[in-house]
């Protein structure tokens, strides 16, 4: 009967422990027997569904309970989904994460590497969507949060900027009933970092000027610099870049107080970044130099990823191209170090136009023929810009040696 309150479609035997109340072993045990009767199917290993008529009636069996009852089971279980995406938000490397609630029977889920975290966040989106939903149904307005900015890091991981919009969505309509200040402007950068990267610069940066604004008047430097950083990047794509560089020139000075290197990292790389855009190659070139080894010391592999793509840009249009080529070289090798396929994607557009700035045509093609096939795998817009680099050959091609297995 308690089958029936699970919200999502597939299930495994811990959020069943957490329903009723039991031991894993023991709701294994359960949902192997209901298998071997055919009132579920297997779909995985340890993971299964209920027939689509079989589910209909496990909902109006599972009505049936006792409100009390039925209440106190939903919690355990959102409470589970909650503890147990705090651990692989943690395992993946998630910063800036809300305190778990308190501690829950059956315990969450250990992940021993990042794999495992974001293969169990892929499977359990759309249980992760519906304990949101029953969450906030339940008023567990603390939990709909924690799941939101547990999700964060997996959603950006994958480019799910829709989800993560929709996530947060829900998340600041709860933030907005907890009288807690820290939580809704945590929730508010999540939602302005959502809108961002769905290119609604407008909406963006209203949160996160709310964000600011909150940090503020909670007496939060540390939070209100993170948010500026944030902000000086919707400057800069809404073409503000003196607005840009000011705030990231703050926020700079500002972490430098708090003594946030990681962040002092992010905010030299930015400038440089907006220098570059703005034709100032100079600054753009001294302000990536600064942040290689801030970066390099403090900063995730995603981080350098996009700085040595900075530097190998920079110094392809001051012709320093062979610098360029080592920078590229570099940012290959990370990228694929971590997986990162579509920042790997990006990386060898811009390896293939230095390369081909030097004669080697060839080797410039086989560049963005990888390119190609990784943008058009994730539906990227830019595969339509690596296809049309796949040109007609220019007659004069110095390629004397193909080094893809080197450097792509």
């Amino acid at each position: 009967m308690l089958l029936g309150l699970h919200p999502g479609t597939t299930i495994t035997a811990e959020p069943v422990a957490a329903l009723a109340e039991t031991d894993r072993r023991q709701a294994a045990r359960h949902l192997d027997a209901l298998a071997d009767a055919h009132l579920l199917e297997e779909t995985a290993p340890g993971r299964y569904a209920l027939h689509d008529l079989l589910r209909v009636y496990a909902r109006r069996l599972a009505a049936r309970l006792p409100d009390a009852e039925r209440t106190s089971a939903l919690r355990r279980l959102v409470g589970w989904y909650a503890r147990t995406a705090h651990c692989a938000a943690t395992a993946i490397g998630a910063a800036r994460l809300l305190a778990p609630g308190p501690a829950i029977e059956p315990a969450p889920l250990d992940f021993d590497a990042e794999d495992a975290a974001l293969a169990w966040f892929d499977r359990e989106q759309g249980s992760l969507d519906a304990s949101m939903s029953t969450a906030a149904g339940l008023g567990l307005h603390e939990d709909v949060c924690r799941l939101a900015v547990a999700r964060q890091h997996h959603l950006v991981l994958r480019h799910h900027a829709d989800d993560r919009a929709a996530t947060f969505l829900v998340a600041l309509t709860s933030a907005r009933v907890l009288d807690d200040l820290q939580v809704l402007a945590r929730v508010l950068c999540g939602l302005g970092s959502a809108r961002f990267d769905q290119r609604r610069y407008d909406d963006a940066q209203a949160s996160f000027q709310e964000a600011l604004e909150t940090y503020l008047s909670l007496g939060q430097p540390a939070g209100a610099a993170g948010v500026r950083l944030d902000l000086a990047c919707v400057h800069a794509e809404k073409g503000d870049h003196d607005g840009a560089i000011g705030e990231m020139t703050r926020a700079y000075h500002e972490f430098v107080e708090v003594g946030d290197h990681r962040r002092q990292g992010l905010c030299l790389v930015n400038i440089g970044e907006i220098n570059q855009r703005r034709g100032n190659l100079t600054e753009a070139l001294r302000y990536s130099l600064a942040a290689l080894p801030v970066t390099r010391a403090h900063n995730n592999a995603y981080v350098q990823i996009t700085l040595l793509g900075n530097l190998a840009g920079i110094h392809r249009q001051t012709g320093d191209l062979q610098q360029a080529l080592r920078y590229h070289r570099e940012q290959q090798e990370m990228a694929r170090a971590v997986r990162a396929e579509l920042m790997r994607a990006e990386g060898l557009l811009s390896y293939g136009d230095t390369l081909a700035a030097l004669g080697r045509y060839a080797d410039a093609r086989a560049r963005w023929r990888t390119a190609h096939e990784l943008l058009h795998r994730h539906d990227h817009p830019l595969a339509a810009t690596a296809r049309a680099r796949l040109g007609p050959v220019p007659h004069q091609d110095r390629t004397s040696v193909d080094d893809v297995s080197l450097a792509t």
